[in-house]
């Protein structure tokens, strides 16, 4: 990150109304914050939203496979390689943009599923797109910034209780 432009990424982390999404993500703002000083608020563990919908909760690599039947190039030689390097590679790369990409996808999967659950297609059709993300919010709010259970729970993240299974309103 250059100096230049570290406010901008900064301002993204840490606003609360930009889902950040991923698997274990808790653990990974808990690293931004103890190693860069940046505090990153808004982060959604895919787990939850998969246990919310009735899926398993896995791994990246393991979900991609599962529910968007995407390969997911897991390599530790690349997981665990030196990302503080003055210049990546080019796998690097490629890793950090697939994650990123896939965690995304996995995102839009889980979340159509609830939809699809808990709105019939012709409300969502004439719903506006303000007032499907309202409900999109509402969805998955009391999981946001939660570290999902059995990982470590980072000290600078406030730990709240672990929220119910959802109801859906057409049941």
């Amino acid at each position: 990150m250059s100096q230049c432009s570290f406010g901008v990424e900064k301002a993204l982390l840490s606003d609360r109304s930009i889902i950040k999404t991923g698997v274990a993500v808790n653990s990974d703002a808990s690293r931004l914050l103890r190693d860069y000083g940046v505090r990153c608020n808004g982060v959604l563990d895919l787990r939850y939203m998969a246990q919310a919908v009735g899926s398993v909760p896995a791994g990246l690599g393991k979900m991609s496979n599962l529910y968007l039947n995407k390969e997911l190039d897991k390599d530790r030689s690349i997981a665990c390689s030196n990302w503080e390097a003055g210049c990546l590679s080019e796998r690097q790369i490629q890793y950090a943009a697939d994650d990123a990409l896939v965690s995304v996808q996995l995102f839009q999967y889980f979340n159509n599923l609830m939809l699809k659950r808990d709105l019939s297609w012709y409300k969502r059709l004439f719903w506006s797109y303000k007032k499907v993300w309202a409900r999109v919010e509402w969805y998955w709010r009391s999981y946001i910034d939660l570290p999902f259970p059995g990982d470590p729970f980072p000290r600078e993240i406030n730990i709240r209780r672990i929220p119910q299974p959802f109801f859906f309103m057409n049941q």
